[in-house]
């Protein structure tokens, strides 16, 4: 094959791929943002690619054009707001960040305030987000506790302060059952929501079916039908977990069975003792 054809056969595929996704444009304007480096974290709710990139705000003011195939979950956030764990690890807070849900083909706008501690802001362009923006206004409070207790977490692990961890995952956990709870209530209350569709993610594993069972039929089999069913899938796995779990980690039953050359073959007759062992059949 010439270089040529080689150049138009790349091409065509960069075509093919790229006509399943659609551009969308993120726009907007954060006060307290100034010149800042922004960093952008994105995540595809139905496949988990996921990647980074970086924006240069201007007094404030920011656009971003990426292109997606499915719901997507991005995060904007201040460089200067992020807690450098490593060179190659950090962690950028919820409270200070602009979180955001969008689906192809939207464009969203967003306003703000940064004020040191936290970030306000609204967001407008779609019904999703609209609802979010005031979800989040409303229990801000518990993420930024559940934020302080990240933090706290993350450098426990950088400075080995292990003495102090096992209190700060109780306080987590505890943290995380109010949010379940008031996810649970919200999509009690809004069923009519793609909000409600997508805090089922959010809620305790166990109260996945009851919750989804009170989801409109319009939002089951609309925009969200796939990430809903990938999230009855996982619940699935999770009930097999359960009625397993009591054999993991238990020594398996010994049995002697044929090999590949026809030979008797005993599980005993290995020396397995601190080793895993993969079996084939």
């Amino acid at each position: 094959m010439n270089k040529n054809s080689l150049a138009l056969l790349l091409i065509a595929i960069l075509i093919h791929f790229s006509s399943f996704a659609q551009h969308v444009r993120i726009s907007g304007h954060i006060d307290g943002w100034a010149n800042d480096t922004l960093v952008i974290r994105y995540a595809d709710q139905i496949t988990d690619q996921w990647g980074e990139d970086y924006l240069l705000a201007r007094n404030g003011t920011f656009s971003y054009d990426i292109a997606i195939e499915n719901l997507t979950h991005i995060t904007i956030s201040s460089k200067k707001d992020i807690l450098f764990l490593s060179p190659d690890q950090y962690y950028p807070p919820d409270i200070t960040s602009v979180t955001l849900l969008i689906f192809p083909d939207e464009l969203l706008n967003v306003t703000g305030r940064h004020t040191g501690d936290r970030l306000d802001y609204l967001v407008s362009g779609s019904e999703l987000m609209k609802n979010f923006s005031q979800y989040w206004k409303d229990h801000q409070s518990l993420y930024m506790v559940i934020d302080s207790i990240n933090i706290a977490i993350a450098k426990g692990f950088v400075s080995s302060a292990s003495e102090e961890l096992e209190q700060l995952f109780e306080q987590r956990k505890k943290i995380r059952q109010s949010i379940e709870k008031v996810n649970g209530e919200y999509i009690r209350n809004h069923p009519e929501h793609e909000l409600s569709g997508f805090l089922i993610y959010a809620i305790h594993m166990d109260s996945v079916p009851e919750h989804y069972s009170l989801l409109s039929e319009r939002i089951k089999q609309g925009r969200l039908k796939d990430l809903l069913s990938r999230c009855l899938d996982t619940y699935e796995q999770y009930t097999i977990y359960l009625k397993n779990r009591e054999f993991l980690h238990q020594p398996s039953p010994d049995f002697t069975l044929a090999d590949i050359n026809e030979q008797p073959f005993t599980l005993s007759s290995l020396n397995t003792q601190n080793k895993y062992t993969v079996i084939d059949f």
